[in-house]
């Protein structure tokens, strides 16, 4: 969706958001007020608010770097009309206390909620929710990112056409490299394991290798932060810091950062200082699971992220919320269209479609306002439900359907979607709110009740589409 489109759909969902927050404050001002406490990002995202200076204890000071690798924009997604995804993403935070220098990688499938934007995406995905190959789009993937590090501030991102790399390398004379697994290069030049020199294609089919002995995306992200590593050893220590700018020359358009010259300035001298030879390379661990029905995610270890957190930063952390797998488990159900709690979205983005409509309907027998009310009051009842229900099946472990609590408000959010879904019919029919076909398009002016197979193209649930497919 253009950018132009969703600021504009987002302006008249919140008018009628207003309208029904006014209603309720008249009908029901103890619910309302419980509801505003909600922070479930599917109903309500969070704005991004990074760490301030000083509102924490901190035992160094860091300029933080996040590194992108783009995959190829011919792949189908792409020639669909959307940008790639970030094949690759790292964090190269350098302390500027002590010099220690370390790599992070995150996986690209871990589960995420982009700062400000309605939905569930991938990490992969976020600066595609955010607009793409453009600033927007790379201040959310960083935003994302400071998200999963405890909200630590990115300060620069660099992104890089992957197929830009070989250009790259070559540059510098490529580099030598402990290579872990046997790999042939797309011209077909084969290598073995050990200690080899590779040039800039031998490093670009290294990074992206995926069928090998390892078989794992994780141990493709610790090849790739391998090879990062090796190149920042030979940029240093050979002093090549004066070639990058021709470097940059040569693959201009291929490239994307906010490292501006002025910035680029005390950052030279700080990467010179760095201790490469003692760098820490690590990566956000966890579980990829097939979840949300055909995704693969990678469901973050909570007692690993803080660790992490800890050793690098300094800081502690608290866990990420509706990050789970059984949380997951919640939102699909059975894994059928329409079934699970995300359902219940799809079920307010109709009301407010029937609301926003009835606002602007004749009335002259009075029969639309009372019925107007009454789908407000159930609507905030089904947020609160929604969000309440949400809140007991983040905090618990293993299945929903096997804690009596949640299966409880599990019902009982049922049972006011049913009561909703009867309010919303009578007030379609009084108002004249055209169609109930099941054939318009997805979210224009049509009754349709049940999300999609494929939920993650309905607007009711992802605000912006995202093709992971």
């Amino acid at each position: 969706m253009p950018k132009a489109e969703r600021v504009a759909s987002t302006l008249r969902r919140a008018l009628v958001a207003v309208v029904a927050a006014a209603l309720l404050l008249s009908l029901t001002p103890v619910a309302q007020t419980q509801a505003a406490s909600h922070d479930n990002p599917l109903i309500h995202p969070k704005e991004y608010k990074p760490l301030q200076p000083g509102s924490i204890p901190v035992k160094k000071e860091f300029v933080n770097i996040l590194l992108l690798g783009f995959d190829a924009d011919y792949k189908s997604y792409a020639q669909d009309g959307g940008d790639s995804h970030t094949d690759a993403m790292m964090v190269v935070s350098i302390s500027t206390t002590d010099h220690t220098i370390s790599l992070i990688s995150l996986p690209r499938d871990t589960l995420t909620y982009v700062p400000g934007i309605r939905g569930i995406y991938k990490l992969n995905g976020a600066v595609n929710a955010g607009g793409g190959k453009n600033e927007d789009g790379l201040l959310k993937a960083c935003q994302s990112v400071s998200v999963l590090l405890g909200n630590v501030p990115i300060d620069y991102y660099f992104g890089i056409d992957m197929d830009m790399i070989p250009k790259a390398v070559d540059h510098l004379g490529g580099v030598d490299l402990n290579v872990a697994i046997p790999f042939s290069t797309q011209s077909g030049k084969r290598y073995s394991t050990g200690m080899k020199h590779l040039d800039g294609e031998a490093v670009y089919s290294y990074m992206r290798a995926r069928k090998s002995a390892e078989g794992t995306d994780k141990a493709r992200t610790r090849r790739q932060r391998s090879a990062i590593a090796a190149i920042l050893h030979k940029i240093q220590q050979e002093k090549l810091f004066l070639k990058l700018p021709q470097i940059l020359l040569d693959i201009q358009g291929g490239y994307y950062t906010n490292i501006s010259p002025t910035a680029l300035l005390p950052l030279l001298p700080l990467a010179m200082n760095a201790d490469v030879k003692t760098m820490k390379m690590v990566s956000m661990e966890g579980s990829l699971r097939v979840a949300l029905n055909d995704w693969n995610i990678h469901f973050v270890n909570q007692e690993a992220r803080r660790d992490l957190i800890e050793d690098i930063f300094g800081i502690d952390v608290q866990p990420l919320r509706y990050s789970s797998y059984s949380y997951c488990q919640w939102l699909v159900g059975n894994g059928q269209a329409g079934d699970g709690a995300l359902g219940v979205l799809r079920y307010l983005y109709v009301t407010d479609q029937v609301l926003e409509y009835a606002l602007e309907s004749a009335d002259p027998a009075g029969e639309i306002a009372p019925a107007r009310q009454a789908v407000a009051e159930l609507r905030g009842r089904l947020e609160d439900a929604f969000c309440e229900t949400s809140e007991r099946v983040d905090r618990i472990k293993g299945s929903y359907k096997t804690d009596p609590e949640s299966v409880k408000l599990n019902r009982e959010m049922n049972e006011v979607k049913e009561q909703l879904y009867t309010a919303v019919k009578e007030l379609a029919e009084k108002s004249g709110f055209p169609g109930d076909s099941g054939k318009g398009p997805l979210g224009q002016g049509d009754l349709r009740w049940a999300y999609p197979a494929r939920w993650e193209t309905d607007p009711a649930i992802n605000e912006v589409y995202v093709n992971f497919h």
